[in-house]
């Protein structure tokens, strides 16, 4: 699943609303993503443990990656950096 934009305290509440068409894809292409905070990162940790496997988390932005390592929830996650 394509996200774009803010993945933050603001959006996550309209995106759990859609959580269901989210949690059936088992990858997160946060490419477009220009923006993740706390609640971002919450979202996805939901995301992984709904799959109850490491969800696939490709291109993520630098804040993204820091605050999983921050947060210590790097083992939910299979993360593909940007090259």
């Amino acid at each position: 699943m394509k996200l774009s934009g803010s993945l933050d305290f603001n959006s996550v509440e309209k995106l759990w609303n859609e959580r269901k068409s989210f949690f059936a894809d088992d990858v997160a292409d946060l490419s477009s993503v220009d923006k993740i905070d706390s609640a971002g990162i919450s979202f996805l940790v939901l995301w992984s443990k709904e799959h109850e496997h490491r969800l696939k988390v490709i291109n993520p932005p630098v804040e993204a990656i820091n605050l999983i390592k921050l947060f210590k929830v790097s083992e939910l996650f299979e993360i593909n950096e940007r090259t």
